[in-house]
């Protein structure tokens, strides 16, 4: 087994962190834009590479070994009756991931190797998605970094491939192909169940008085703030069938003070898109997408945010804010509002520093392993 160890696994974190943030501020500046998006797939072949490689550098690896392990390969999940081929360690995982990773076995691939595959499609939506659709690519990727890569690409693969392919959906749903964005949704919760939620997406291209979003928001934040919520765990038991498997997954993975920080600072990102939301309104008609998904996933975390699976569904809309965050910083500048835009980038930056420091709690220092074939 080809493996190696850095001599300092975290300095790796810090490296990639600090290359992206300074890109972010660095593309500001119009003259340079042009020149920086050269480094865009070179950035992302090293994200790609960073989570495709890593060697038990999160806590989920072993667990995800051990599931390779027990998936057969594709021909025998085809030709052979389902239940007689699945072992009892994977009832209840999603069919979409099984079938993925059979693929990966018939291919040759190690279980190195298919988490280099699922890495490579996970960014490449991502990339995708950003290329196309936000005006400030790096400051997008900043965002990821932060929020998305070192739990999502790290430790929660499916959930991270499940909140790529909705982001996908929702880039549909705002260039109007519809039917092209429910096949992506439809897709979703075959890869991990809270992946449902992207079916609602259709649901929000419209434009909403900001009066009410802020009433909503207020109303939402006084509950949150008073514990006014009911006890959602008790609320999941009474769901018929499905209701012991969500529980699985009802535990929040966030201490209290990490989650009251979650809570805050989205609803600090919502407060800035109500602020643009009336002129994306008028001169970006097809993003408003963006801004009713962050807004509507920041309603979702102050009411259910104590469940982990319902703060999932929270995150899987949250994603929406690597397009919108950029869209609210182009929409300052061309309103001639330099300082708030500058101001936008300074918060989100140190945001997304705080975030990044948080995640050390879950990562470990950085190892390698290119063994990409059994």
């Amino acid at each position: 087994m080809a493996q190696t160890d850095c001599d300092d696994g975290v300095t790796i974190y810090w490296t990639t962190f600090l290359l992206v943030a300074v890109l972010a501020w660095a593309e500001q500046f119009s003259e340079a834009r042009r020149y920086l998006q050269v480094l865009y797939i070179p950035v992302l072949l090293w994200l790609v590479v960073l989570a495709g490689f890593r060697f038990h550098a999160d806590n989920d690896y072993a667990a995800y070994e051990a599931i390779f392990l027990d998936v057969p390969p594709l021909q025998q999940l085809l030709h052979h009756a389902w239940v007689n081929v699945i072992p009892d360690s994977l009832v209840g995982l999603e069919s979409g991931y099984i079938l993925l990773i059979g693929l990966s076995k018939s291919l040759g691939l190690s279980f190195q190797g298919s988490l280099l595959a699922i890495s490579a499609l996970s960014i490449s939506i991502y990339a995708f998605v950003i290329a196309r659709a936000s005006p400030y690519w790096y400051v997008s990727l900043l965002l990821y970094l932060s929020q998305g890569f070192w739990v999502r690409e790290f430790t929660q693969i499916r959930f991270g491939l499940t909140c790529a392919l909705a982001l996908l959906s929702f880039y549909y749903v705002a260039r109007g192909r519809n039917i092209v964005a429910l096949v992506l949704a439809a897709i979703c919760p075959l890869v991990h169940l809270s992946g449902l939620v992207a079916l609602g997406g259709v649901a929000f291209q419209r434009a909403i008085k900001p009066a009410y979003i802020a009433v909503a928001l207020i109303l939402c934040l006084a509950l949150f703030y008073l514990n006014a919520l009911p006890n959602w765990n008790t609320v999941l038991t009474q769901i018929p069938q499905i209701g012991e498997k969500l529980l699985k997954y009802a535990n929040t993975e966030e201490s209290d003070p990490i989650k009251i920080f979650a809570v805050l600072s989205s609803a600090a990102y919502c407060l800035v898109a109500i602020y643009c939301y009336t002129h994306v309104a008028e001169n970006h008609g097809r993003n408003m997408i963006w801004l009713n998904l962050y807004i509507v996933s920041t309603l979702i975390l102050l009411l259910f945010g104590q469940v982990g699976i319902l703060q999932r569904l929270a995150v899987v809309f949250a994603t929406s804010l690597y397009v919108i965050a950029p869209i609210c910083l182009e929409t300052m500048y061309r309103r001639n509002r330099t300082g708030e835009a500058l101001l936008l980038l300074s918060i989100a930056t140190f945001h997304s520093l705080l975030l990044f420091v948080a995640k050390f709690s879950i990562l470990r220092p950085y190892n390698s392993n290119f063994d990409i074939f059994s």
